[in-house]
């Protein structure tokens, strides 16, 4: 049954493709006859790749060629792109990637810069994830999967007891404590608390929440602040009413431990929102309210904007090919056709408003809702080249912060300084500041 459901949409999705919305990618060239081999795409394993990998019949017959994904953790994907790079011809010819590595990926030449008018109507994109694209004003890839980290709570905890969602970092630990009972299995939040890379994204977007800039306008650290104390005030805050496990969570961790039924809260990527809503396991379907993440009452209000978005190899065999089947990937009809299979954060704002595919992903209500009252960001994640580098620094030192080894003060100061010390041997070493 299942297999027949999966077919009947393949072949729907290959009816959309071949007519209503795709005149542009109808004229699109077709494979050089030099070169017949299948088409390579590198993807990480987020939900755009998995809704893909689904409906990859009905891209193959759109485009008249094989095509083989190759899916990869988050690390690895990055690792793959710069790998490639140094070989003669590209191995893949596309790639996704984090648009926090545009910076590096566009210093070291790993992308080929995109033609202006390649991909659907810029305003519809949705509001910053064509802009996260752009490095030194050349786009190098097109969104899609931009999604913004949330504040998932139990909706129905909230209204048995009248408790109003929480808006403020203030009402976030408020709401986490009054929930927070850990002798009944209950927990405040879930969120990114694991050393490295999760923790330093957390530290980025609570820095952002206080109203205090990673980065300053010449690209030099500037969270040596009060503010900046405050947002690790607000981490150590959120491990006393967190799972006991909490240094050691991170990414699907929380939102799968959310839809356990085990915590009142979690922040959460919107794409993951199918963990919670579609999952057979999950103990919170259909009782979850989406809302923006928390920001301090005297900061104002920000959404982190993550951007997945795919790119040609600046050495791939054929960028002709790579440009019609990169078009293909991104045409309306096409994204349509991935939502239906489970991507849950489509680029294209006209399929976040579409009643149909709302009913779906209840999250598409809240990210257009947020959309009226928060500004959607992600330059808090700031994509300088050195950025993997720079959120490792920040989840070493205030995980070493949350075990009780360094004052938020201590921590403060220390990352500071190691994030100093990186970007001035960057700068010895060829980058230029900003300008």
């Amino acid at each position: 049954m299942r297999t027949t459901v999966l077919l009947s949409g393949i072949a729907l999705g290959i009816a959309a493709l071949l007519s209503e919305g795709c005149r542009r990618e109808a004229s699109a060239p077709p494979p050089s006859a030099e070169d017949r081999r299948p088409a390579r795409v590198l993807v990480v394993g987020d939900p755009f790749a998995l809704a893909m990998d689904r409906v990859r019949p009905a891209l193959e017959a759109a485009l008249g060629r094989p095509i083989e994904l190759e899916i990869v953790g988050y690390n690895d994907n990055r690792l793959l792109l710069l790998q490639t790079a140094r070989d003669r011809r590209a191995a893949y010819d596309l790639a996704s990637f984090d648009v926090v590595w545009l910076g590096e990926l566009a210093r070291k030449g790993v992308l080929a810069p995109l033609p202006p008018d390649l991909g659907p109507p810029a305003e519809d994109f949705w509001p910053g994830s064509l802009e996260a694209c752009l490095f030194e004003g050349r786009r190098y890839g097109l969104p899609i999967q931009p999604h913004s980290e949330l504040l998932w709570v139990r909706r129905d905890w909230l209204d048995a007891e009248r408790i109003p969602f929480p808006e403020t970092t203030d009402d976030v630990l408020a709401v986490a404590r009054h929930f927070h009972r850990p002798a009944e299995g209950r927990y405040g939040i879930a969120w990114n608390a694991q050393r490295g890379q999760p923790l330093g994204q957390s530290m980025a977007h609570f820095f952002a929440a206080f109203g205090q800039p990673l980065l300053d306008a010449d690209g030099r650290p500037a969270f040596h602040t009060e503010r900046g104390l405050r947002a690790a005030r607000f981490a150590l805050a959120l491990r006393d009413v967190s799972p006991p496990d909490i240094l050691n969570m991170a990414w699907d961790q929380r939102v799968a431990r959310f839809a356990s039924g085990a915590v009142a809260m979690t922040y959460g990527w919107g794409a993951r929102a199918f963990m919670a809503e579609k999952d057979p396991v999950s103990r919170v379907r259909g009782r979850v309210r989406y809302g923006p993440p928390p920001h301090a009452p005297d900061a104002p209000p920000v959404i982190p904007l993550g951007v997945w978005a795919m790119g040609i190899l600046a050495n791939a065999v054929s960028p002709e090919d790579s440009a019609a089947l990169l078009r293909q990937l991104t045409s309306p009809a096409f994204l349509r056709l991935m939502v239906r299979q489970g991507h849950g954060a489509p680029p294209l704002v006209s399929l976040l408003a579409d009643p149909d595919l709302q009913r779906e992903h209840p999250v598409f209500d809240a990210m257009l809702a947020a959309r009226q009252t928060h500004t959607f960001s992600a330059a808090m994640r700031p994509a300088v080249p050195e950025w993997a580098d720079l959120c490792e620094i920040l989840g070493v030192v205030f995980h070493d912060m949350l075990r009780g080894e360094l004052s938020p003060e201590e921590a403060i100061e220390q990352a500071d300084r190691r994030a100093r010390q990186l970007l001035e041997a960057s700068e010895k070493h060829g980058r230029k500041p900003r300008e």
